[in-house]
């Protein structure tokens, strides 16, 4: 049980990082099985800087096959559904973070991490037969270190030593 006063300053607390509206849109598409890649396509294409990351990492070696592509929907295509919505959750987590003020945290490697324990949560049902746990065992893996931030943003500086 929490202390009554941690518990008043979580309840409180009102600066933890927030998803931006694009990736929030393209979070709900994918879970939508009616939702096309084209308007998922829309949605990242009304952020440049997540497009750029998308169209990046469908050039790079891994996924480059004989040329390169140009667009955003060659590029969803490309690398997929599944890589396109973890791109876009690890890429603005991490840039959605870096203007709020978290001194002593790495919020980069904070957010790395965290996907990173998403994405394995993720493949291991997956390679378990666990399909349909999987999207539920990637969002747990993601936030399972949300305290740490909240934390943080509560009472930095009981947190931070």
């Amino acid at each position: 049980m929490l202390p009554y006063g941690l518990r008043q300053s979580l309840e409180q607390c009102t600066n933890l990082p927030s998803l931006p509206s694009a990736v929030l849109r393209v979070v709900e598409l994918a879970r939508d099985p009616e939702s096309s890649i084209q308007q998922i396509v829309s949605t990242l294409g009304t952020d440049p800087a997540l497009s750029v990351r998308v169209l990046s990492l469908a050039n790079t070696v891994y996924f480059t096959q004989s040329r390169p592509v140009e667009d955003l929907q060659q590029a969803v295509s490309r690398i997929g559904m599944e890589r396109t919505l973890s791109l876009a959750l690890g890429c603005s987590l991490v840039t959605g973070t870096e203007s709020q003020a978290f001194p002593g945290m790495d919020l980069e490697r904070y957010w790395q991490r965290s996907l990173i324990c998403a994405l394995n949560a993720k493949s291991l049902a997956e390679t378990l037969g666990l399909d349909a746990e999987s999207g539920a065992l990637y969002t747990a893996s993601l936030l399972q270190d949300i305290g740490m931030l909240a934390l943080y943003a509560a009472d930095a500086a009981h947190y931070r030593p």
